[in-house]
Formats: C-alpha cells, sequence, structure tokens
C-alpha cells in the first residue's frame, strides 16, 4: 500500500514541483521537477531519490536536465542524464518507480556504479542528428550516433522516414518506414524495413479506408 503527496507551484516564472511516495516503511521515494523558459532556451530537470535506502550512496537514484533552442526552423538541444546502476531498471526498463525510457531505453554502460549520457541534438526539417556520448565512470566515450530523414519524397506522392544508427563499433541499424503505396478501392499497404547487423525485419500493414489495419511482420 503506498500513498502520494504531489505539490506544484510557479516561482517567478519557472513551475516547480514536488512529489513524495509514503509506504508502511516511510517515505521512499522523492522527485523534485522544474521548468520554464529563458529567452529563447526552454529548460527542464528533475531528481529522484531513495530516502528509505541502508546505503547513503543508495539515496541518489538518477536525475536529468534538458534545455532546447528553436531558431528560424534550426532546433539545437543538449540533454544530460545521471544515474545509479542500483536504479537502472527504473530509468532504461519501466520496471520500477519512475518508469522511464531514457535514451528510447538504451542504457550506455554496462558495468559501472553511476553513468551518465550527454545528447547533443539538431533539427531542420527534414534532417534531424543526435550524438550521444556517456560516461560509466572510466571517462567519456562516442556512444552512439542517429541520424533521420522525415517525409523523403519518391513519386507519385509517395514517401518515406530513414534513421541511420551507428555505434563505435560501427553500425548498429538502417530503419526504413512509413512507405505507404495506394492499391485500389480505398485500400494501401504501409511497408517498412529494419536492417540489422543480425538480418532485416520487414513490416507491412494493410490500410483499408474508414475499416481499419491488418499488420504482419516478416523477420529474415
Amino acid at each position: 500500500l503506498a500513498s502520494g503527496l504531489t505539490l506544484n507551484t510557479n516561482i517567478a516564472g519557472v513551475d516547480v514541483g514536488g512529489y513524495f511516495r509514503f509506504t508502511g516503511d516511510g517515505l521512499d521515494r522523492v522527485r523534485f521537477t522544474a521548468s520554464g523558459a529563458f529567452g529563447p532556451f526552454s529548460v527542464k530537470s528533475g531528481a529522484y531519490f531513495n530516502p528509505l535506502a541502508v546505503e547513503a550512496k543508495d539515496r541518489w537514484m538518477g536525475g536529468y536536465f534538458n534545455t532546447s533552442m528553436d531558431f528560424a526552423g534550426l532546433a539545437v538541444g543538449v540533454d544530460v542524464y545521471h544515474w545509479s546502476q542500483t536504479y537502472e531498471d527504473c530509468f532504461f526498463n519501466k520496471k520500477c518507480w519512475p518508469y522511464q525510457r531514457w535514451l528510447g531505453g538504451d542504457n550506455p554502460c554496462q558495468t559501472y556504479d553511476y553513468g551518465m549520457a550527454y545528447v547533443f541534438s539538431t533539427k531542420i526539417d527534414p534532417l534531424a542528428v543526435k550524438l550521444i556520448l556517456a560516461d560509466c565512470c572510466e571517462g567519456i566515450f562516442f556512444y552512439k550516433s542517429i541520424i533521420t530523414l522525415k517525409d523523403l519524397g519518391l513519386c507519385c506522392g509517395i514517401s518515406l522516414d530513414a534513421e541511420l544508427s551507428f555505434k563505435k563499433s560501427g553500425f548498429e541499424y538502417l530503419k526504413l518506414s512509413g512507405l505507404e503505396i495506394p492499391l485500389c478501392c480505398g485500400v494501401s499497404i504501409e511497408m517498412g524495413v529494419t536492417f540489422t547487423v543480425d538480418g532485416k525485419k520487414v513490416d507491412s500493414k494493410l490500410k483499408f479506408a474508414g475499416i481499419g489495419d491488418a499488420c504482419f511482420t516478416v523477420y529474415g
């Protein structure tokens, strides 16, 4: 049995919040958040704690800082994440409070005490680039880069999305999606394919106007 107390206020244009969860053992989860706009920048931050942890080092769960700026169609962002290995399932696998999936659930650290990730992103339609650096208590290293193109026009009103990801070790995946081909009578087929170092996966979906969809996936 658990109960929670949420407090929110605004201080000088900054939204500040706190969440406190109580169980039969006492106060076991605390979250503090803040967000606001500072000139052209939007900023969000948060921190999570476990006051009941026996070891002092385990009371810190994790925290984040996100900032972004849009200017004349160009979006730029910098995100920083910090977490304890003790709570990695809470921040990457959504298996415990606060049920997050940072970095899309992709944890860059394997054996460590505390992990950090630095995400630099930029976007100007239709191109978006994301660079992820990580530090697993042994120094900062390049982890991954993701390049995305949206709504690439082919012909006859057909377009697709493309996403390329590679790590320090090399190619990770290429995902092509959103390719919708009209057939007839309000029926179309939407296709996508993902290439990895181990093979490929093809997703197909029949779309019936005004009725619904039917999906199937082929692995190869």
